[in-house]
C-alpha cells in the first residue's frame, strides 16, 4: 500500500486513524496486512499505544520491521563513547554553520564534506565557538574519517534497498551479507 495523506500532529492514533480511513475507502481489510516497516518514531513503534500495537489488533498476524533508510540511528545508538562523541561533536559543528538539524539520511554525506572542508570550517568558525578544537585533533579526524566512511557505505546500501531496477531478495540478501562481512574486515 502507498499514499500519501497529511498528517497535523503525528500522534500514533492520528496516523493510525488516517491509515485506517484509507483501508476503509479502498476497502482494503486490515486482516491482510502482512508486513509493517516504519521508521523508530515513539508514535509508530512504541510499546503501548503506537500504530504498531494497534494494527497488531486488527492484523495480528502481521509483522513489524524497522524501515531500512533509517538504519543509520541504528547504527548510532550502539556506537562506542568515543565515535559517539566525535559523530555528536560534527554534527553541532555542521548544526552552527547551516543553522538546522542534520538529517540522518544526509549524514555520512554531511560527515564526508566536513571532512574534506575541516580547514574551511576552521577558517571559517574561527573566534565564533570552541568546537573547531576537535578539528585540529588528530585523534578525532581519524575517528571522524572512520565514520564518514561507515555511514558513506550505509547510505550506498540504502540507496541500493530502496529499489535497484530489477532487483530481487537474493540480490538484496546477498548485497547486506556482503556489506556485513566488510564491516568485519
Amino acid at each position: 500500500m502507498s499514499f500519501c495523506e497529511p498528517i497535523i500532529r503525528g500522534t500514533s492514533e492520528e496516523i493510525f486513524n488516517t491509515l485506517n480511513t484509507y483501508m476503509n475507502r479502498k476497502g482494503l481489510d486490515w486482516v491482510k496486512c502482512v508486513k509493517l516497516c516504519t521508521d523508530g518514531a515513539r508514535a509508530m513503534c512504541g510499546k503501548n499505544s503506537s500504530v504498531v500495537t494497534r494494527m497488531l489488533e486488527v492484523s495480528p498476524n502481521a509483522s513489524w520491521t524497522h524501515c531500512n533508510i533509517h538504519r543509520e540511528v541504528l547504527v548510532s545508538k550502539n556506537l562506542p563513547d568515543n565515535l559517539k562523541m566525535v559523530l555528536n561533536t560534527s554534527v553541532k559543528i555542521v548544526n552552527f554553520i547551516l543553522h538546522t538539524e542534520v538529517r540522518w539520511l544526509s549524514r555520512g554525506k554531511v560527515l564526508t564534506r566536513l571532512v574534506e572542508l575541516r580547514k574551511e570550517v576552521v577558517l571559517f568558525l574561527k573566534e565564533k565557538t570552541d568546537l573547531t578544537k576537535s578539528l585540529h585533533n588528530e585523534d578525532f579526524i581519524l575517528k571522524l574519517t572512520y565514520l564518514a566512511d561507515i555511514f558513506s557505505k550505509l547510505n550506498e546500501l540504502n540507496l541500493y534497498l530502496q529499489g535497484t531496477k530489477g532487483t530481487d531478495i537474493f540480490a538484496v540478501h546477498e548485497k547486506i551479507r556482503g556489506f556485513m562481512k566488510k564491516l568485519t574486515l
